[in-house]
């Protein structure tokens, strides 16, 4: 029952990835045989929702099953399209293209407070650069002072709160977009610092990626 499940035509199930080859094959579009396969897999959940629904109606709990699998499935197929998608929108871009410019390294011994008082609120930045003797030497986010409490936040300096340089994941200018994206995904930031040859170049966040994406699918070749 599980293997005649796992190969309904369902993307990301097996028999997704089966249609998907299929019409890869058949077309040479991994990009179009993706949004197919994810399709065919939104169409399978809403199908399980629905008999799931039914099932609900005639009194047996088990129906909340089919909804929540369903449910599941759905956001699995969209979350796997919009991966690709990014992946064969922005690989051809260049981190150093959509990167702002090195922001200004902030004094180590500044406070939390000081940064939520003259940065914080007055830029809606998320992160900021401490630096010493020139150089970078940690990192501050915003997850970083709201794990604090609030009546630290007067007595603790930068250096105390930041994630040093050296933990700090970092992309350089000519990687490519997608795979700074996959970066932050993975190691769950909103930001990366450039960096080539020891030197910052400049800072990339989520919100860069997602506005080249947007670009991208507005202003750049026909997607299929």
């Amino acid at each position: 029952l599980m293997g005649t499940f796992n190969m309904l035509p369902g993307f990301p199930m097996d028999g997704g990835r089966v249609l998907r080859a299929i019409v890869w094959a058949r077309t040479g579009n991994l990009l179009r045989a993706t949004k197919v396969a994810a399709t065919s897999g939104s169409i399978v959940a809403y199908g399980m929702m629905a008999i799931g629904v039914l099932i609900l109606v005639t009194g047996n709990i088990w129906g909340l099953w089919w909804v929540l699998i369903g449910w599941f499935l759905r956001g699995a197929a969209q979350a796997s399209y919009q991966a690709v998608l990014l992946e064969h929108v922005l690989a051809p871009v260049t981190v150093q293209e959509a990167m702002q410019p090195p922001p200004e390294l902030l004094p180590r011994e500044m406070t939390v407070q000081e940064l939520v008082d003259e940065r914080v609120l007055t830029t809606g930045d998320r992160c900021f650069l401490v630096g010493g003797d020139g150089a970078v030497v940690g990192l501050v986010s915003q997850t970083d002072v709201t794990r604090l409490a609030r009546d630290e936040w007067a007595g603790t300096a930068l250096e105390q709160a930041m994630v040093l340089a050296e933990d700090v994941h970092t992309t350089e200018p000519d990687a490519s977009l997608a795979h700074a994206a996959q970066l932050m995904q993975q190691h769950d930031v909103h930001q990366l610092p450039v960096v080539q040859d020891g030197q910052l170049r400049g800072m990339l966040t989520r919100a860069d990626v997602m506005q080249q994406l947007e670009l991208r699918q507005r202003f750049g070749p026909l997607q299929p």
